[in-house]
């Protein structure tokens, strides 16, 4: 499970993957709501083997929206420290997307390629990832994932990794 668990830490990278494809961000306009605010949750990593149950992993953090305007916005993504990823000091990185009229978010975090190397350290290969995070933002409350698949050695069959991030409005 160490390895698989250090996959999971790993996926940060996978944000990267996403944010690296360029390409569509998706719809867009400027009837988009403004969703400025700090939402603060927890980042859930689901990591399921085969057909074997998931184990999820919790860690506090948060996205904070720095500007929203016309269908766009950007702001950052922050992990708070986390036993269960073996993540001892806050990870932070910036986002950007889109939002429709109907709260619908898509997003990217942005970071170093380097990150990527972080699953092949592990014995990990990736074999598909969504583009982006996708979502709503209802009521005060930001709600998105991404998933991705990955083959890592010394595991039986591949590996589905979900990171899903649900926080609420405390500004």
């Amino acid at each position: 499970m160490g390895k698989i668990r250090r996959a999971a830490a790993s996926l940060v990278a996978l944000a990267v993957v996403a944010g690296c494809g360029g390409g569509d961000d998706g719809p867009t306009g400027p009837d988009g709501p403004d969703i400025r605010g700090t939402y603060t949750g927890t980042h859930t990593f689901s990591i399921q083997i085969a057909d074997n149950p998931p184990i999820d992993l919790r860690c506090p953090g948060g996205i904070i929206v720095t500007s929203s305007r016309g269908g766009f916005f950007s702001g950052s993504l922050r992990i708070d420290p986390c036993p269960q990823l073996e993540v001892e000091a806050p990870i932070s990185t910036t986002l950007s997307g889109t939002v429709q009229s109907d709260g619908n978010v898509r997003f990217v975090v942005i970071g170093q390629g380097a990150l990527v190397e972080g699953l092949q350290e592990e014995g990990c290969e990736l074999i598909e990832a969504d583009e982006a995070f996708t979502g709503t933002v209802q009521a005060a409350t930001f709600s998105a994932s991404l998933q991705a698949r990955v083959r890592c050695q010394d595991v039986e069959g591949d590996v589905l990794v979900t990171w899903a991030f649900q926080g609420s409005s405390t500004s």
